[in-house]
This record gives structure tokens, C-alpha cells and sequence, in this order.
């Protein structure tokens, strides 16, 4: 018989769509007069408590010092450690141990606090510390002491833009449950990441390993964004590769469960053929995520800050990752 040709009909998936923005007016009076670069200051709306309206924190994310209050002529609130803004050197133990960088912060409602983790690098290893501050300006060392990490893991400045530490985030959401934030650069266990619990009435300090034993990385997971996802996906969004979105932005997904992930510089989404989320792929550098009021502020670069619902943000990493194999 003549030679015989089989077809295979390959059914590609498709990208998924892009989340929807949150249109709630905490957010958008802010965004539409700027908020300010993901790489410098970064102005967010104040707590749900303030005492007018158009109140912002503002953020020196590029030194990871300081942090501002501003009423709604943006004039100075000058009350308690507000007073010259909060410096990260005012979070002391009363031991003359005190703190050097601000490495994570979080926003709640519920609470009217603003909980913040801080680095304390003077100590031979390295420390970090829960702590809170209100409208007033009265802040709190949760538990009065700093946590000592791994030794190996001392020596990197882990200020909130530091593109190896993700978001502060509370286990149970806003008001609810202990806070947690996963760091990658983690030399004494071969960079797999490791997760710091913090209790949020005594500001113990737990560690856990990201991913498993059985994973070994050369190099830190620069750019991670986002996760665990309830399916143990987190997502990197790591930089452009031409500018803006003209090209296409690039990073990693990961699954923590089973160690498998794309290639650290995986193609996410084309701005010329369409995909992806135009917050988090317009720019020119790797996107930050803050957890504020409920929802998650994520932005690159200057001027496409969005907020969004975390459960439709993780649908959607959950999503790529099966887009990639990873689920």
C-alpha cells in the first residue's frame, strides 16, 4: 500500500483573559492623579480611619527607609513617629537594637494599622521583626523582640524592593489570621525560598522551605510576585525584554509542590498579539505587589498601578500555570 500520512489535529490553549481591575473609590482617586513609581516613592490611599478625605502613605521604596503620612492637602502629618516621617532606625527593641530597612508592608482595614516587617542587619545574622503603626503614629514592636534567620542567609539588604522578597500577605485576609512573606534569597538551603510566619499578637517567627527538598537552584528566583495560589503556583514577573509593551514581558511560574517550573525568563505575554495583564506587563522592570485595604496594588515602573481582587489574581496565575503544563 502507498505510504499513509496521519494528521494530528494539536488543540492549543488559550492565554487567559486578564483579571478585572477593582473600580472601589479608595483606589481610584489615586489612580488616576498618579501614584507615584514601583521603583522610587510609591503613594498609597491612608487607613479606613483617617480624618479626611485623600489621606496617602507614601513609600520610599528605592531606599526602604522611610514612610510618610500625608493629609488630603498633602501636608505632613507630624503626629507621634509620623513626626519627620517613620524611619525604620525607630523600631527598637529598648535594647538599642534597632531596625534598618522596611522589608514588607501591609495595610488593613479591619485593624486600622499599617503592619510592616523590618530588617535589622546590624546584629552577625541577620533579623526581622514584626511591627505596626496607626494614624495617631503610635508604633508597636509586636512581641518586643527581633527573630534571628539563617546565618547563610545574612547579607543581602532586604528592603520592600528588593526583587527576591514578596509581599507581605495575611493568611486570612483583611483582619484575619498571622502574616506571611516568602524571601529567595536563601543560600542555606540552596535558594529554594523560605516563608517567615509571623504571629500577629506576639510576632513569633517560624521558617518553612518554599519548594521541595529535592529542588536545587543555582541562583536566586529574581522578580517573584505573587503566591502560593491554593494550587501552590507562584508567579514572577521579572522584566521586558524590548520597552513597554511593545514586545513582550518575561518570567516564571512555579509549582511548589512538585519543584516544576517554566524557564526564568518564560515569555508571559505579547503586547503586540494580546495577553495578559496590561498592570502588570506595561514596563520596563519586574512588578511589585502590596497587599492594601483588601485588595492587591500591584504596578511596574511609573504610571499603571491597578488593584485588584487577590482571588481573581490567583485564578488567573492558576490558570497560566496550566496554560504552561505546570498543573
Amino acid at each position: 500500500m502507498a505510504g499513509l500520512s496521519r494528521n494530528f489535529l494539536i488543540k492549543q490553549k488559550a492565554f487567559p483573559d486578564d483579571p478585572p481591575p477593582s473600580y472601589d473609590s479608595t483606589f481610584m482617586n489615586y489612580m488616576g492623579s498618579g501614584m507615584g513609581s514601583m521603583g522610587g516613592n510609591t503613594y498609597y490611599p491612608g487607613f479606613a480611619n483617617d480624618d479626611g478625605n485623600y489621606y496617602n502613605i507614601t513609600m520610599d521604596r528605592a531606599g526602604s527607609t522611610t514612610i510618610e503620612y500625608k493629609n488630603g492637602t498633602n501636608t505632613q502629618i507630624t503626629d507621634g513617629v509620623w513626626n519627620g516621617k517613620w524611619n525604620a532606625s525607630e523600631v527598637n527593641d529598648g535594647a538599642g537594637n534597632s531596625g534598618n530597612y522596611f522589608t514588607g508592608m501591609y495595610m488593613d482595614t479591619t485593624d486600622n494599622l499599617l503592619y510592616t516587617v523590618v530588617q535589622n542587619t546590624s546584629p552577625s545574622t541577620d533579623q526581622y521583626a514584626l511591627a505596626s503603626v496607626n494614624k495617631a503614629g503610635t508604633a508597636t514592636l509586636i512581641g518586643g523582640s527581633w527573630r534571628s534567620y539563617q546565618a547563610g542567609d545574612s547579607g543581602a539588604n532586604t528592603g520592600i524592593n528588593a526583587s527576591w522578597v514578596m509581599p507581605l500577605r495575611r493568611t486570612g485576609g483583611d483582619g484575619s489570621g498571622n502574616f506571611e512573606m516568602i524571601n529567595w534569597y536563601t543560600p542555606s538551603n540552596y535558594y529554594r525560598g523560605i516563608k517567615y510566619t509571623f504571629n500577629v499578637s506576639t510576632g513569633a517567627m517560624t521558617e518553612a522551605d518554599v519548594m521541595p527538598a529535592g529542588s536545587v537552584n543555582l541562583d536566586i528566583w529574581y522578580g517573584a510576585t505573587l503566591g502560593p495560589t491554593s494550587n501552590n503556583i507562584i508567579l514572577g514577573v521579572y522584566d521586558a525584554a524590548n520597552s513597554q509593551d511593545s514586545d513582550y514581558m518575561r518570567g516564571w511560574l512555579m509549582n511548589t509542590s512538585t519543584g516544576a517550573h517554566t524557564h526564568r525568563y518564560t515569555t508571559l505575554a505579547n503586547g503586540i498579539s494580546g495577553g495578559g495583564m496590561s498592570t502588570i506587563f506595561l514596563g520596563t522592570s519586574s512588578v511589585k505587589a502590596t497587599y492594601w485595604r483588601g485588595k492587591v496594588i500591584l504596578g511596574n515602573t511609573t504610571d499603571n498601578h491597578a488593584a485588584y481582587e487577590e482571588t481573581d489574581l490567583f485564578n488567573y496565575i492558576d490558570q497560566m500555570a496550566d496554560f504552561y503544563g505546570l498543573l
